[in-house]
């Protein structure tokens, strides 16, 4: 999708599936509750370039650099 939903941290997943976000910085990458967010502030001064590789098992690993 390319636009959220104001009710998107509200409302818990269940799904089983992984969302995942960025265009909100945030302080550092997560996966929690269905979401993984890795908009880590690239663009800005001393911000980390973030990436999240997922195992067909649906684990998460975050790359930085």
């Amino acid at each position: 999708l390319l636009w959220g939903s104001e009710a998107y941290r509200d409302r818990p997943r269940d799904d089983g599936q992984w969302v995942v976000t960025g265009h909100t910085p945030v302080p550092a990458p997560s996966a929690a509750e269905g979401r993984i967010d890795v908009d880590t502030g690239a663009v800005y001064d001393g911000g980390l370039l973030t990436a999240a590789a997922l195992s067909p098992e649906g684990a998460v690993r975050f790359l930085q650099g």
